[in-house]
């Protein structure tokens, strides 16, 4: 438990005349907190049910967390809000938009097409390479229970033709068949010119239409697929299907894989495609079918309609603006896009338009682009890049009932969403967005329970929390505040789980950085050196029972950064010179009874971090040399003063060190800002035997890592990181035993 420094810091030899520059110091890159030994309390629930233990972000810097025996976790740090992670994709429940707690594992990218697989589970395409962990070039089956299918076809492609490699454009499944189309040269290793087709047990089917493209263009591909009556109708920027013209529009059959007689009017520009019956239904920017000859036009502004036999129809709804989607429920045809106008009648990029190509007196209007459209159980789905839908406040999803009224379902995303689909009971959505559930503010301190979810917990700090105590129903905080839920609390309070700020106000002068807890006494290290008007420098302690400073002075020399206890003897760190009349630089150890022992390694800089079993005291800084030996970041000593060979060289580089350790049975797990031990890259956090054995645990974090608790379902890591293994998680996550990230 200690202080956690900032991203960058110059770290030099800090005299006791440093006072100034370590406030300007804090003032630049934060200070830190330890967590704490789990003991007591609880948390109260929110509504949105995550998928997996911990998938929340915050806006800012976690620098402590703490759990408590209820498996609720306390953040503390400087930050005022949390979100749900989603990662771009989520599985919604179509009644009350919470996201399902199964059928969602994690995708490491960017999806572009979703369709259902029958049995409750989902065929996907995209740019990703990773799904759950597991291997998958883009193509994956989720099955309805979340675990990955062994469906993944592999697909090749030609960059040299088309300026960049594969893409998956569209899926439509018939039967245990998975038509896949897109932009790809090979199946598995078996050549197919942009479209394929791949049984669900993962064979390759002989059908091979070979596709060319528009080459004028710089991103062609098949965008669109439907399956009726043995045909494959696909839609795109599309130039030749087996040497034939089908500029833009195909019929392919599945028997032989060779176009049909179907020529649709030359149309350009398409961006959505759906099938009812015996009709093609058209949008995009198009303003006519045909060819640019004036007399071989067929006018129509963004909407068309197509009979199977390449006849256009007199469906003419004439949008004044772009159609970016279509859904055709109960023979009503639903339009989204960019358009304000449709047949003349006012229509803010939603509209519903009947067979005869009228609009409908459904109206609920949107403020921005709807891109896609699902109709389910009586209700419109919709998701674009509107921030408001039928009058009512809606980020980017929104549902509606016959009448246009808008409905509950308001699953609060915080960014644009392209794609949805449904089933009777869920919906899976995918887009820009990175979370979902809404913003929940929170000033400084927070708290997940152990389902995942983001509890009502909430007493707020005016500034920053660094570091955090559990004893009992008591959260104890300390940092660079001074007011808590409105209240006056100088660097020290405690709140309890309820979220009732204790009525314990003691007053101290300066900042804290460390917390520690053991024999009914809390332990409080920092910057101050008055409390209640009374002197203690640096660091203090106070009965936990009744919360009264006890006489217990050791009268530090300079600041305390960290702390640990075992059994009747704290050891400090910081950056002091002496123990009241002893010399000790920068480590000591300390009796309950207020003895200072012999204990002094001496290292040649700034300690941030000590966990002890009793047996070996574990020391993390920013440090070179211990006791006069070689020690890079990270060293341990016994009780008695020997420095043991535990040596793992974190880093070697300026900046370099440990700002958090915890030690598990025979595993010292480290965090901070480096980027190797003992040689191996190692980022930003790592496990070592302590027999300085590395593990191959490597979570392989994005940034620094400032506090570290260890439970029964992970490592949990808090710090100033936005991505663990490639996968978004800004300042808080858990990460499994195999090193991979919930």
């Amino acid at each position: 438990m200690g202080y956690k420094p900032g991203l960058t810091k110059l770290v030099q030899d800090l005299r006791a005349t440093m006072l100034v520059s370590l406030a300007m110091l804090l003032s630049a890159c934060g200070g830190g907190g330890g967590g704490a030994v789990p003991s007591g309390g609880g948390g109260t629930g929110n509504t949105i049910t995550l998928p997996s233990a911990l998938r929340v972000n915050t806006n800012g810097i976690v620098y402590a967390i703490a759990q408590d025996d209820f498996g609720t976790l306390y953040l503390g740090g400087s930050f005022t809000n949390l979100k749900y992670v989603t990662s771009r994709h989520a599985l919604l429940n179509l009644t009350d938009g919470d996201l399902f707690t199964t059928g969602h594992p994690e995708i490491n990218g960017a999806l572009t097409t979703v369709i259902p697989d029958d049995q409750g589970g989902w065929y996907i395409g995209g740019y990703f390479t990773t799904v759950a962990g597991v291997p998958r070039a883009g193509l994956a089956h989720i099955r309805a229970d979340g675990s990955v299918g062994d469906w993944g076809p592999v697909l090749d492609g030609n960059a040299l033709t088309y300026g960049t490699t594969v893409q998956i454009g569209a899926l439509v499944k018939l039967g245990d068949v998975i038509y896949i189309a897109g932009r790809f040269t090979a199946v598995d290793g078996v050549p197919r010119t942009h479209l394929a087709a791949v049984r669900t047990d993962g064979s390759l089917v002989d059908w091979a239409p070979k596709i060319d493209y528009r080459l004028v263009l710089t991103d062609p591909r098949i965008r669109f697929m439907a399956v009726s009556g043995g045909i494959v109708y696909v839609g795109g920027e599309i130039d030749l299907v087996e040497g034939l013209q089908r500029p833009n529009l195909a019929a392919i059959r599945i028997s032989d894989g060779m176009p049909t007689a179907f020529v649709s009017p030359a149309i350009r520009d398409l961006s959505a495609m759906v099938l009812d019956g015996d009709t093609l239904y058209l949008g995009g920017t198009f303003t006519y079918l045909g060819t640019v000859t004036p007399d071989t036009r067929i006018f129509r502004n963004r909407l068309a309609a197509i009979k199977t036999d390449g006849t256009v129809t007199d469906w003419n709804p004439d949008a004044d603006g772009t159609v970016e989607s279509l859904a055709v429920v109960n023979g009503t045809i639903y339009v989204g896009g960019s358009f304000t106008a449709i047949g003349g009648v006012a229509r803010n990029y939603l509209a519903a338009i009947d067979t005869n190509g009228l609009v409908t007196s459904w109206d609920p209007g949107t403020n921005g682009i709807v891109r896609a459209i699902a109709g389910v159980n009586g209700n419109i789905y919709i998701a674009g890049d509107f921030t408001n839908a039928g009058g009512v406040a809606r980020n980017y999803l929104a549902a509606f009932d016959t009448s246009s009224m808008p409905t509950s379902w308001d699953p609060k995303a915080d960014n644009p969403v392209s794609i949805i689909a449904a089933l009777s009971d869920r919906i899976y959505v995918a887009g820009g967005f990175a979370s979902l559930g809404g913003v929940f503010p929170r000033n400084n301190l927070a708290a997940i329970d152990a389902e995942g979810r983001i509890t009502d917990w909430a007493p707020g700090t005016n500034d920053t929390v660094r570091d955090l105590a559990v004893v009992d129903n008591t959260i104890y905080i300390g940092g660079s505040f001074t007011t808590l839920d409105g209240m006056a609390r100088t660097y020290l309070a405690a709140v309890h789980t309820d979220g009732i700020v204790s009525d314990w106000s003691p007053v101290l002068n300066q900042s804290v950085f460390s917390l520690a807890t053991g024999n009914n006494i809390l332990y409080v290290g920092g910057l101050f050196t008055r409390i209640d008007g009374i002197p203690r420098s640096y660091l203090a302690a106070f009965d936990t029972s009744d919360d009264s400073l006890t006489n217990w002075d050791p009268n530090m020399g300079n600041f305390v950064t960290a702390l640990a206890i075992s059994d009747d003897t704290i050891y400090a760190g910081g950056a002091f010179r002496s123990v009241g009349a002893f010399n000790r630089t920068r480590l000591a150890a300390i009796r309950a009874d207020g003895t200072v022992l012999d204990w002094a390694p001496a290292p040649n800089s700034l300690i941030y971090a000590l966990e002890t079993d009793g047996n070996t005291i574990y020391i993390g800084g920013s440090f070179t040399v211990m006791d006069g030996l070689s020690r890079y970041g990270a060293a341990a000593v016994l009780p008695d003063g020997t420095l043991t060979p535990w040596d793992p060289v974190v880093g070697k580089g300026t900046g370099q060190q440990v700002n958090t350790i915890r030690l598990v049975n025979d595993t010292v797990y480290i965090g901070g800002s480096f980027q190797t031990v003992g040689g191996l890259v190692r980022r930003q956090v790592a496990a070592i035997r302590t027999d300085g054995t590395i593990m191959d645990w490597d979570p392989d974090l994005s940034s620094t890592v400032l506090d570290i608790v260890v439970s029964r379902r992970g490592v949990f890591v808090g710090g100033s990181f936005n991505l663990v293994n490639t996968l978004e998680r800004r300042s808080i996550a858990l990460i499994r035993p195999d090193g991979t990230v919930e």
